[in-house]
């Protein structure tokens, strides 16, 4: 299998709108996250589809340099700094993402209000530099993709 660039750029594309969409909502403040249920769903549902796009980029990319699948959404982060899609650096700072989605998907316990909402300025910042290092193995497999 080989890698799918148009997939690939697709998926990168779908997230820098979904990037764009968390920075609009960034600015409320923890009351109005809190008490504000639309502002409250827009972060979760964004993060939610950061990573999961994110996710998508990295098996596909994985697969595609003909990698074992990875074997779940952390796994994809792992395997993408392997692989050198990304730094082996931001891999391990984007893998715990996997879990705060598997939260916000699954509702495990109780969503924290804080932790998602703390975690929207860091979602902003570390998955715009994913977007970024992503671009450049795009750049840098042009004669590949």
């Amino acid at each position: 299998m080989a890698l799918k660039s148009d997939i690939i750029k697709e998926k990168l594309a779908k997230l820098v709108e979904f990037l764009r969409e968390l920075e609009k909502v960034k600015t409320a403040s923890f009351e109005e996250y809190r008490s504000n249920p639309a502002i409250k769903r827009s972060c979760e549902r964004l993060i939610q589809l950061i990573v999961e796009s994110a996710a998508d980029i990295n098996s596909n990319v994985v697969i595609g340099l003909k990698d074992l699948p990875p074997k779940d959404y952390y796994d994809t982060f792992i395997k993408a700094g392997e692989v050198k899609l990304i730094s082996s650096e931001l891999s391990k700072k984007l893998a715990p993402w996997a879990g705060l989605r598997n939260r916000i998907v699954h509702e495990y316990a109780e969503i924290k209000d804080r932790l998602v909402f703390k975690k929207v300025e860091p979602t902003i910042e570390n998955f715009g530099e994913y977007v970024r290092q992503v671009e450049k193995f795009i750049e840098s497999k042009v004669d590949v993709l």
